[in-house]
């Protein structure tokens, strides 16, 4: 507390922030630690913060969040940055569309932003079919300059009039480089019941 600072010598001081580094990161993998605040001002916890960089990013100052969020909006409201997408290790890599007739048009239509938080990701968009049993999708790598393309066939899909065939379609992450497209038959209202058939499709980039 902020009354051990002014009255505590720094040896001892840093031997307790020692202790409850080490009781609070115990089998915690943490990638980045920050240490804000002017509780931090000087030297007496420097030993202590070197111990905790190998394998992680530290960083320590004053105002870094504040700092972190003027940084973001130079980045968003600078034409200079227009064609640069920054990512960090828990955004993916990849965009993800749909080839689908919508506005008078057959086109890709995003459902993944590359940049997108991979936990925070919850794709979904329904579609009806026409002529067709199969879903067209493309990945591309902003990194690689990559593109994929990838067909799911709903196998044993109930027949019915075409155009009569409702699907929702989902996208979520298991990790960063690992997406889960399922594809569910919702039916047709009152005219088609709901047959609760899914089809999934794991994609490793």
């Amino acid at each position: 507390n902020y009354p051990m600072l002014a009255s505590m010598v720094e040896t001892r001081l840093a031997s307790i922030f020692k202790g409850i580094t080490d009781k609070l990161l115990y089998r915690q993998i943490l990638s980045t630690i920050y240490f804000t605040g002017v509780g931090f001002d000087g030297d007496w916890a420097n030993d202590v913060i070197k111990s905790l960089c190998p394998g992680r990013r530290v960083f320590k100052g004053q105002n870094l969040y504040a700092k972190g969020a003027a940084y973001s909006g130079l980045v968003e409201k600078n034409e200079a940055y227009k064609d640069f997408l920054f990512l960090t290790e828990d955004q993916v890599r990849y965009s993800v569309s749909i080839r689908m007739f919508k506005d008078n048009r057959i086109g890709e239509y995003t459902l993944v932003e590359a940049g997108s938080n991979w936990e925070q990701v919850n794709a979904k968009t329904v579609g009806i079919l026409d002529n067709t049993d199969e879903i067209f999708f493309t990945i591309y790598h902003t990194v690689k300059k990559e593109t994929k393309h990838i067909v799911m066939n709903l196998r044993n899909i109930e027949q019915r009039e075409n155009k009569t065939t409702r699907v929702s379609v989902g996208v979520k992450f298991l990790d960063r480089d690992t997406a889960v497209i399922t594809i569910k038959d919702l039916g047709f209202g009152e005219f088609y019941k709901n047959s609760y058939r899914i089809w999934e499709k794991v994609i490793k980039f």
